[in-house]
């Protein structure tokens, strides 16, 4: 059985997060929190094999500027404890290149997430052969040509995510058929699954 680790948090003010470094680090790029002024350069950061951010087909042209989307984030979410983006940690399947890699994620990225109305800031990452990896960032508000919509409280039903998580083995059991690989992930529990196996080790930042 192939390695299954799909995890997702919640990136917020109250915690200390800013999604403005959030994205700099992930991405391994610079970027300026233009609130305080704050310089987040993290293009030393080896590994990052692939960035890119997908929105749905009405979103303006800003949304994919890394340094214009997070930065218009924080200035929306003006809350002290506002929930500025959510991310997904997913492991990726040794057995697959990066160009599959990367089709994957545009394939699971384009049905899940930006078909909902999402904006998604993708960070393929590729520092460990043996544990590549990507963070979606996703944005908690739709957005449409005119901009950011309302917040969306649908997207932190439970039932989303078991969804997120479900789709994401199907496909990759998909990939992994194509190429003849007989090994599967199963998203479900290891108590769920039967096995007595210890947890996969977590996916380092």
């Amino acid at each position: 059985m192939s390695i299954y680790h799909l995890r997702a948090q919640i990136i917020s003010r109250r915690d200390g997060g800013n999604a403005v470094a959030a994205a700099a680090y992930r991405s391994a790029s610079r970027l300026t929190d233009e609130a305080s002024g704050t310089i987040h350069d993290f293009r030393r950061k080896r590994g990052v094999a692939h960035t890119e951010i997908m929105g749905p087909p009405n979103a303006p042209e800003w949304i994919y500027d890394r340094q214009i989307l997070w930065n218009a984030v924080e200035i929306i979410e003006r809350r002290r404890d506002a929930q500025l983006a959510r991310e997904l940690e997913i492991a990726l399947p040794v057995e697959l290149s990066l160009d599959d890699h990367i089709e994957l994620m545009h394939r699971y990225v384009r049905c899940e997430f930006v078909a909902a109305g999402m904006i998604v800031d993708i960070a393929v990452h590729r520092d460990d052969i043996h544990n590549p990896h990507t963070h979606l960032m996703l944005s908690t508000r739709s957005v449409t040509a005119q901009g950011f919509g309302s917040k969306e409280p649908a997207w932190n039903e439970t039932e989303n995510l078991i969804g997120w998580r479900r789709e994401w083995a199907d496909l990759v059991n998909a990939f992994l058929t194509k190429i003849g690989v007989e090994r599967f992930a199963d998203h479900r529990s290891l108590d769920v699954q039967g096995n007595a196996r210890s947890p996969a080790r977590r996916i380092g930042f």
